[in-house]
């Protein structure tokens, strides 16, 4: 895995339940601000559905052709 500079756009920010990538990610790592992983999907995606979150802040791992890109996100 790379930690290249990887292109990543996500939309809306912040978001209410849906995130949309403008690639397909093959992977999802949600994070809350102390470092716990809340939760993992391994499949690829190009939105992800977080209705199940409480608002405020989170850290996504997001991995795409091999390139990492950590991406702090907002639900409101």
């Amino acid at each position: 895995m790379s930690n290249e500079k990887l292109d990543l756009k996500i939309d809306p920010y912040p978001f209410n339940d849906l995130l949309y990538f403008d690639k397909l990610v093959s992977e999802v790592m949600v994070y809350d601000l102390s470092g716990q992983i809340l939760f993992t999907i391994d499949k690829s995606m190009d939105e992800i559905n977080l209705k199940f979150l409480n608002e405020g802040c989170y850290l996504l791992k997001v991995i795409v052709d091999n390139q990492i890109k950590h991406i702090k996100i907002i639900k409101m």
